[in-house]
C-alpha cells in the first residue's frame, strides 16, 4: 500500500487535473446554504419549519453528490473517460443505499463509543469504507459492512493510519487557510475578533466561507479514500490470488 502521503499525492494530482469537474458537481452545497442563510434574517413562525426541509433538503443533496464524486473519484484515479450518463446511472438507489450504510456506520460507532470508547474507534476503521463499497461495489447496507470489515482484516493498524492520517492533515491544512481568511478579513473590516470567536451564531458570512471551504476540500477527501480503497482491493486481490495459486 501506498504511504498517507503519496496517497494525498495523488488525490491532490487527479483532483488538480478534474477540478472544474468536482467543483461543478460540490457547487451545488451552496444552494441549502444560501437558502439557511436567507432564512436566518427571516423571524417568522415559519422559521422552525423552514429549518427542518433545509436539513433535509441539504441531507438528500450532499447524499447525491458523495454518491456522485465517488464514482468521479473511481474514474478519475483509474483514468477511465467520466460519463456523465455512468456517473448517474440508478443514482437515486444508489444514494440510499449509501445513506442508509452510513447511517449503520454511525450506529454502529456511537454504540461502540459508549461502550468504553475502544470498540467505537476499532469500528471506524472496520467500516471506515462501507459507503464507498456501497456505491462502486453496488453493495445494500449489511453487505458493504461486511465487505469493509473483510478488506481491514489483518491490516488493522497499518490501514487505521492511513485513514485517519490523510484527513487529518488535508483538516489541519484547511483549518490553517480558513482561520486566516476569517481572520483577515474581522481586521480589515474592524471587527473585534474576541467578540466574534465568542459569538453562539457566527456571521453569514463565515458560514458562507466555511461552506466554500467544503465545497473545496470534500473532493479532496473523497479522492483520497478511493485511492486507499483501490489499494485494499489491488492488495486483497493479490493475496487472493497467491492463495490460489498455492492451493
Amino acid at each position: 500500500m501506498r504511504s498517507p502521503i503519496e496517497l494525498l499525492k495523488t488525490a491532490w494530482t487527479t483532483y488538480k487535473q478534474k477540478f472544474w469537474i468536482f467543483i461543478g458537481y460540490t457547487g451545488w452545497l451552496l444552494v441549502p446554504i444560501a437558502a439557511f442563510l436567507l432564512l436566518i434574517n427571516l423571524d417568522n413562525k415559519y422559521s422552525a419549519i423552514g429549518y427542518v426541509i433545509l436539513t433535509i433538503a441539504y441531507i438528500v443533496i450532499s447524499t447525491i453528490i458523495v454518491t456522485i464524486l465517488f464514482r468521479l473519484s473511481n474514474a478519475s484515479l483509474l483514468n477511465t473517460p467520466v460519463d456523465d450518463k455512468a456517473l448517474q446511472d440508478n443514482l437515486v438507489q444508489t444514494a440510499k443505499n449509501m445513506l442508509l450504510t452510513s447511517l449503520l456506520v454511525a450506529l454502529a460507532v456511537f454504540g461502540g463509543l459508549l461502550l468504553l470508547i475502544i470498540p467505537g474507534l476499532v469500528f471506524i476503521v472496520w467500516f471506515g469504507f462501507a459507503q464507498i463499497i456501497s456505491v462502486l461495489e453496488d453493495k445494500k447496507p449489511l453487505a458493504a459492512l461486511t465487505r469493509s470489515k473483510e478488506l481491514v482484516t489483518n491490516r488493522f493498524w497499518p490501514i487505521a493510519w492511513r485513514l485517519i492520517s490523510g484527513p487529518v492533515v488535508i483538516g489541519v491544512i484547511y483549518g490553517i487557510i480558513f482561520s486566516i481568511i476569517v481572520a483577515l478579513i474581522a481586521i480589515g473590516t474592524g471587527m473585534d475578533l474576541e467578540i466574534l470567536l465568542e459569538a453562539e451564531q457566527p456571521p453569514a458570512w463565515v458560514i458562507l466561507i466555511d461552506t466554500l471551504g467544503d465545497v473545496l476540500m470534500i473532493p479532496l477527501l473523497v479522492l483520497y479514500l478511493t485511492a486507499l480503497y483501490h489499494d485494499l482491493v489491488a492488495k486483497k486481490d493479490k493475496v487472493l490470488d497467491k492463495a490460489a495459486e498455492i492451493a
